[in-house]
């Protein structure tokens, strides 16, 4: 019984060690499970510290290109504004030539009013007689005024020594 006992306890120990063996086969594997899931995780960490890296970059990329397009609209709308100005400076002129221009027609206007109209009369009949002394009066004033006397009505200038001037002015 001794005998059986010492193989049962020689068994035991073999058993014991063959757990042991065990116990440290999964140990091990657990440290390589533990030491796999820890550089897994690592290298998660670090993919993603460089997909952020990469996105940060692009987006400073992006930003980068933006204050560039910024800066050219701002400029190219500076440049609008300018050739703009320059525009209404030109209408301006424009504008007050033109307003310039209708007060000249409207003074020439009235002079050739005033040319074809008789300063004698008033009638709107052409003054065709034009004195030395500068005063218009149309055919049948002037004839009367002859035959009256030979002066001028206006400034009583001798009208027998000056001579007359047809003026090629005709109304419209």
């Amino acid at each position: 019984m001794i005998d059986k006992l010492n193989v049962d306890a020689r068994r035991l120990n073999k058993l014991d060690d063959q757990i042991e063996e065990y116990v440290r086969a999964i140990l091990i594997s657990d440290v390589k499970n533990q030491s796999l899931y820890s550089t897994v995780a690592y290298l998660k960490k670090k993919l993603t510290a460089a997909k952020v890296a990469e996105r940060e970059q692009k987006i400073a990329d992006m930003t980068e290109r933006l204050a560039r397009q910024e800066e050219e609209s701002k400029a190219a709308i500076a440049e609008k504004d300018e050739q703009l100005v320059k525009l209404q400076r030109k209408l301006d002129a424009a504008m007050m030539k033109e307003a310039e221009d209708k007060k000249a027609i409207e003074r020439l206007q009235k002079n050739l009013d005033n040319a074809t109209k008789c300063q004698s009369c008033g009638n709107d009949r052409l003054a065709d007689k034009v004195n030395f002394c500068g005063h218009r009066m149309c055919e049948e004033c002037w004839e009367r005024s002859r035959s009256q006397r030979e002066e001028c009505p206006f400034c009583r200038s001798m009208l027998k020594h000056m001579r007359t001037l047809k003026e090629y002015v005709k109304p419209e």
